[in-house]
């Protein structure tokens, strides 16, 4: 038992340190990205997951070493499914900047966006009504944490379950217009033939890559949390919220940053049939100078 709390001590520190090493290596992109451009929504997203994700991850991060160092155990009132709050909400802003993704991918298509946010609602209405129900449950103290999450109540285990299969669907749904975009990238005539290049070009070009990561990390996490057990589940939280804070962020200053180097060259956006002006910019090459628009 010694050696599993030893363990988990230091497993503790593991998501602050990812977070910090995150921040460090990319400060003068931040710098250059965000903080030198006019605020709005994305910058809003941006410094909420950043600040008050690593705030919390580094807060969590010394409850639990204090719990820990004085008890030798687990406290009963910091189980994770109180605690998993926060990073719920940054799975949802990163669900906002993939859907604002697929609004540029599929050139402002109101159909698109109508499904993606209906989908989104209906995410986060469930999402909220499973988990203030288990947040009930947890509250008063029945849990067992001599096991995992499978431990629950069969009433309380449906309401997880329910809850993460509403999220693994809509992150499908996400992944799946952001596929076929790629798809339909891939068949333009300007692309070079081969399997190889239409791959490159499904992944990258159609930013399929940035819904890839999601979704395969959203299943991992699940997957972990379902057979991990109970002493080792207090750890998920600020593993998950440090997860999402850095591939959201990762991801807006990858967006960020190919649009800077797009706005340099020739050619640097398309107009709808407004005559509005918008960028498509989605990956910029620097090996070969190239800059890939999806058309």
């Amino acid at each position: 038992m010694a050696q599993t709390y030893q363990t988990i001590n230091t497993l503790a520190v593991v998501p602050s340190a990812l977070m910090l090493y995150d921040f460090a290596i990319t400060l003068d992109k931040e710098v250059e990205y965000i903080w030198k451009k006019s605020m709005s929504i994305v910058s809003l997203i941006y410094f909420m997951l950043r600040y008050f994700g690593t705030i919390f991850v580094l807060f969590y991060t010394g409850v639990l070493v204090r719990y820990w160092h004085a008890q030798g155990q687990a406290n009963n009132y910091i189980f994770p499914v109180t605690q998993i709050w926060p990073q719920v909400v940054a799975n949802w802003l990163v669900h906002v900047i993939l859907q604002m993704r697929l609004y540029v991918l599929y050139n402002r298509s109101k159909k698109v966006i109508f499904v993606v946010v209906l989908g989104f609602v209906i995410e986060v209405a469930s999402t909220l009504v499973t988990m203030i129900r288990i947040s009930i449950f947890e509250a008063n103290n029945l849990f067992n944490q001599k096991v995992s999450f499978t431990g629950f109540p069969a009433t309380e285990a449906i309401n997880i379950y329910i809850n993460y299969a509403g999220v693994f669907l809509y992150e499908c749904l996400l992944f799946f217009f952001a596929l076929w975009a790629g798809i339909q990238c891939s068949r333009c005539p300007s692309v070079t033939r081969g399997i190889g290049a239409r791959l490159r070009v499904i992944l990258i070009q159609g930013n399929v890559v940035y819904f890839l990561v999601t979704l395969l990390y959203l299943l991992g996490w699940l997957i972990v949390s379902l057979v991990v057990p109970s002493e080792y589940a207090l750890l998920l939280p600020s593993f998950g919220l440090s997860l999402s804070t850095i591939i959201g962020c990762q991801i807006i200053l990858h967006i960020r940053s190919a649009a800077s180097q797009l706005s340099t060259s020739p050619s640097t956006s398309q107009h709808n049939s407004t005559g509005q002006t918008y960028s498509l910019v989605v990956f910029h090459d620097p090996a070969h100078s190239l800059i890939y628009i999806v058309q």
